[in-house]
Formats: C-alpha cells, sequence, structure tokens
C-alpha cells in the first residue's frame, strides 16, 4: 500500500479570458487550493496525436473549479515511467483516475495492468472510462463506463465521488452486465451549448506544428440509413458562439502557436450562416488557420455561396461521404443527389479554391456494397475518379453491417441494422460465411484496418460482403500510391518533419510519399515523458490554464 501524502505543488498562473482575448492578469489564482483533483489519461491508436476528448473533460471540470491534469499518449509510456507519474501527481484531494479513448480504439494491453497498479496501490479512488462506443474497449479493473459526449454526467460523476452519491446517478445496467455504464446522450446530454472549447495548460507540452481537434457544433441534421452516429435529425443551428471560437483560435497561437485543426463536427457545412460566422471570425484574425473535416455536398450543390464561406474560413480539408455514384443506390441510403450533378460539385468546389487561391484536398469517400451496388457500377466509378480526381484523395470501405442482436455495446445502431430487410439485406447462410471468413479477415490485414466487431456477413442481390471486399482492394491500393493523402492525414507531413511546414508542401504528395520516421516518433513521445516527469521538480514551475471560473463571467 502506498499511503498517500499531501504535496507543495508549483504555482498556477492563470489567464483570464476577456471579450475574446486571452491575457495574463496581474491577480494570481492558485489552482491547488482546490480541493478536488484528477488525473485523466489519453488513449489514441497514433503515437503522436492527441485525444481531444480527454483534454474537452478537462477543461469543463476545470470551468468547475475542478484541478485536473491530462497525460497524453498513454499507450506509449512504459508502465514504469506511468508509475512514477502517477505517484508525482496523486495527493490527498485526488479523486479519480479517467481513461478517454478515440472510440473503441487506443488501449494498449499493457494498460489493464496499469488499472490493476492503480487499483491495488489506491483502492478508494476510483477509475472511469469514457469515450464513443466505450463498451467495446477491453478495458479492466475499471469501476464506470461513460459513453458518448460527457461532461455533464463527468461533472455529476466526479461531483458524487466528493458527496459519496454515485449510487443516485443513472446508470445503464442492461449492456456490459452490471457494469455501472452512464449513457450520456440520453441521462446527461451534453448539447447544445455555448462553447465546446478545449484550453491547454502549459504542462501539456503543445508544440506549434501539431494539429489539435475543435468542435463547431454536435449532431447532424440528417439521419443517413448506414449512420450509427448518435446525435441525428438535429434542428436549427446549434453551433459554438463566435466569440468561443476566435477565443479558442487566438488562446491556442497566442501560447502554443497552434493554427490547424481537424473539426470533429459530424457535419461541418449543415448551414451556410453557420460558416459565415466562423468566416468572418477568421477573416479578422492576424495568423492563417486551417480547418478539415466532414462535409455534405449536396448542400452545396443547393447553396454554392458556401464554397466562397468555406475558403474565407480556410476550410480546406473536405471528406466527402459520396457512398456511391451508383444513383439507385446513393437514394437507398438517403443520399439522392444525381450522380451527374455530385460529380459537377466536386469539380466546382476544386475550381472554387484553385481560383481564390486557397488550399485545397478533398477525399471523395466510397461505401462499397450498398444495396443496387455492382462490380460494372464500382468499375465505372473507378475509372471516373481515376480521369477526373486524381490530384485528390479517395477512400474505400466495404460495406459494415452491425449485428442489431449482439452489438448492445455500441452508442447507437444504424437503421440497416434495425431493418435488414427493409434495404433488401439478406444474412449470408453459416455455409457461404464459413467459406468466406477466412479471406474476410485477411483481405482486411493487407490495408491495414480491421472490421467492428459483430458485423453480419450480409448479402443483397448484386452483392455480398466478400465481393464488396474484393472490389474494395483495388480500390484502397489506389488510394495510397494513384491519389494524394486524404484531408484526415495532411498533418503527416508537420508530423514527418516536427515542423509545421506551408500546406502547398503536400499538395502533390501520395500516402506513400509521406514517412513518419518511427525512431522520430520514440523520441517525441520520449520528450512528452521527460517533460511531464520533470515538470513541478523546481521552485518556479508555472503552469498556465485559462481561468474558467472568470471566463463563464465575462
Amino acid at each position: 500500500m502506498v499511503r498517500v501524502v499531501k504535496r507543495s505543488r508549483p504555482r498556477i498562473v492563470i489567464p483570464i479570458c476577456v471579450g475574446s482575448n486571452p491575457i495574463m492578469h496581474p491577480n494570481i489564482i492558485d489552482i491547488y487550493t482546490m480541493t478536488t483533483h484528477a488525473l485523466l489519461f489519453g488513449c489514441n491508436p497514433d503515437p503522436m496525436v492527441r485525444n481531444g476528448g480527454v483534454h474537452r473533460i478537462a477543461t469543463y471540470l476545470r470551468q468547475h473549479e475542478w484541478d485536473v491534469e491530462v497525460c497524453d499518449f498513454t499507450g506509449f509510456w512504459p508502465l514504469k515511467e506511468l508509475k512514477e507519474f502517477v505517484r508525482s501527481r496523486v495527493t490527498v484531494s485526488t479523486r479519480f483516475f479517467g481513461f478517454g479513448v478515440f472510440f473503441s480504439f487506443g488501449w494498449a494491453p499493457h494498460l489493464n495492468q496499469f488499472t490493476a497498479w492503480l487499483k491495488k496501490t489506491w483502492p478508494d479512488i476510483p477509475i472511469v472510462i469514457g469515450g464513443q462506443s466505450v463498451g467495446q474497449v477491453l478495458a479492466q479493473n475499471i469501476d464506470y463506463w461513460v459513453d458518448s459526449y460527457g461532461e455533464i454526467a463527468m461533472l455529476e460523476l466526479a461531483r458524487s465521488f466528493v458527496n459519496n452519491t454515485s449510487s443516485s446517478l443513472m446508470y445503464d445496467f442492461s449492456q456490459l452486465g452490471r457494469r455501472r455504464l452512464i449513457r450520456s446522450i440520453h441521462s446527461y446530454p451534453a448539447f447544445p451549448m455555448d462553447d465546446y472549447g478545449v484550453y491547454w495548460e502549459s504542462r501539456d507540452f503543445v508544440q506549434s506544428w501539431e494539429w489539435q481537434n475543435i468542435e463547431l457544433s454536435r449532431g447532424c441534421k440528417f439521419s443517413c440509413a448506414y449512420c450509427n452516429y448518435p446525435i441525428l435529425n438535429v434542428k436549427g443551428d446549434n453551433s459554438r458562439s463566435a466569440v468561443s471560437f476566435e477565443r479558442q483560435l487566438k488562446y491556442n497561437f497566442d501560447n502554443f502557436g497552434v493554427t490547424r485543426y481537424w473539426s470533429a463536427d459530424e457535419t461541418n457545412n449543415d448551414r451556410v450562416e453557420k460558416i459565415r460566422k466562423f468566416a468572418d471570425v477568421v477573416d479578422k484574425l492576424t495568423f492563417e488557420p486551417f480547418f478539415t473535416g466532414f462535409i455534405r455536398l449536396d448542400l452545396i450543390t443547393a447553396h454554392p455561396e458556401m464554397t466562397e464561406e468555406m475558403a474565407r474560413m480556410r476550410f480546406g480539408g473536405h471528406f466527402y461521404g459520396v457512398e456511391s455514384f451508383n444513383h439507385a443506390s446513393a437514394k437507398a441510403v438517403g443520399k439522392g443527389l444525381h450522380p451527374d450533378r455530385t460529380k459537377q460539385t466536386l469539380l466546382d468546389i476544386r475550381a472554387g479554391f484553385q481560383n481564390r487561391n486557397r488550399f485545397y484536398r478533398g477525399s471523395v469517400a466510397l461505401i462499397v456494397g450498398l444495396p443496387f451496388e455492382t462490380a460494372d457500377s464500382m468499375a465505372s466509378t473507378q475509372q471516373w475518379l481515376l480521369d477526373n480526381w486524381s490530384d485528390q484523395s479517395i477512400q474505400a470501405y466495404p460495406f459494415e453491417l452491425e449485428d442489431a442482436g449482439n452489438a448492445t455495446n455500441n452508442t447507437n445502431l444504424s437503421k440497416m441494422s434495425k431493418d435488414m430487410q427493409k434495404y433488401g439485406l439478406r444474412r449470408m447462410s453459416k455455409d457461404q460465411e464459413l467459406l468466406g471468413y477466412e479471406k474476410f479477415f485477411y483481405n482486411w490485414r493487407q490495408v491495414g484496418y480491421t472490421p467492428e466487431p459483430n458485423v453480419v456477413a450480409w448479402e443483397h442481390d448484386t452483392m455480398n460482403v466478400f465481393e464488396a471486399h474484393d472490389i474494395s482492394l483495388p480500390l484502397q491500393n489506389l488510394s495510397i500510391t494513384t491519389f494524394k493523402d486524404g484531408n484526415f492525414n495532411l498533418h503527416r507531413n508537420d508530423y514527418s518533419h516536427q515542423q509545421k511546414l506551408p500546406m502547398e508542401y503536400t499538395r502533390n504528395l501520395a500516402t506513400l510519399d509521406i514517412i513518419i520516421d518511427k525512431n522520430l516518433t520514440t523520441a517525441f513521445v520520449k520528450q512528452y515523458i521527460n517533460f511531464k516527469l520533470n515538470w513541478g521538480k523546481t521552485a518556479n514551475s508555472v503552469v498556465s490554464s485559462p481561468s474558467s471560473r472568470l471566463a463563464r463571467s465575462t
């Protein structure tokens, strides 16, 4: 048993957000006078990408008078150093340990040893894990599971640890056995909010060349048949305020030099006025940010002025869920725009960004095997892309259908999973399924992707799951050899050099042209670990963190 002792901590200088500008206030607030402390651990399969979810939770809890420190890249820490880090941080004020996962990815096997050690060493400090579809994570020694957007749920849970009232919270015991699972979107919804901002601290050691997550709004106004996102059919504009958006961008630039972002919104361009609002902010900045995220193509067809607004906002990385250029297939899943208009809109957007001298990378995403899709229609799609889109990006994946009867750990299920017959889908016979099973997993390993657990071996009148895999493979190979790197991979060039390079440098690079040296990655993580372990060892250590208490009043 390790005895918990009260340690002196470095003083914390907190900038106060006045209007949209974070400034250093002459008054100093020591966050370690707060009586509640927590440690959060970010898990991500990429060794140099931070988990945005844990930093959002940390920010929100700090806004409610908690002292929360985040440990990033947790899956790549040696166990010995993780233990050393925790020993240096735990005090009598520590109320819980938390882990955040990226969907169901990023949980390294040795983290179960880590949680076992935490539980043995501090048996009275609960362990929480959170994330989208968190029930799929093979984590052990966990006391509480928080699914999906978790700010409100985590605040209530954290307060319950102080007040010993956790038994009164709303749990879903229908899944994960008798584990204490909180389904946040149902019990403690965290949307809409005026501010989805993330404010790092100096003890996060963020580098200027890092790309970071940002949220503009939550939920999607659509409800496509294949989609299992948790917040669909959203009515009205629930995007964050322009003031909070400006404040986050300026804070990140002024304190860390960060300017490049992945937007986590399900549909970034759901409304013209939303994009225009943020473009007006970007126009006034003294630096140039860049954004990449999910874009709904048919909305630009209906509102072509959106291209101008996105160019003004410097939202130049687009992921288009085209899904299929076969009209019947697209209509079946809720995307009824005729393929000819879809193709023309793609060409118009590319030209629009080029005419405005703005960097642009468009990724066309395809779901291979939707109802009515055939091998011939996919061959036609491939040829059009080769002829017209080789300077941009494509991504193609076989249609994956979750088993509604055996997928209870998911945050949500798609319409197609819930009603296969309505969409002309059938389960293959057991004999057919077994014949294709070995090839199914072998082929997926070739493209470095594994299917979700509990998927159905499906078929319809024109294709089955194994044929869809076979058609996907050459498209996947083309995507990394012939087409350019995808919009969500634009960070790889910066990360491979560990410096912020001009976006133009990536214009003609394919995925295979960018190699991130493993030694470089290892050195980056080691440097971060050293920073964290040595932070606070000097009397003058200072960490900057925005004062949410005062930010709320301004």
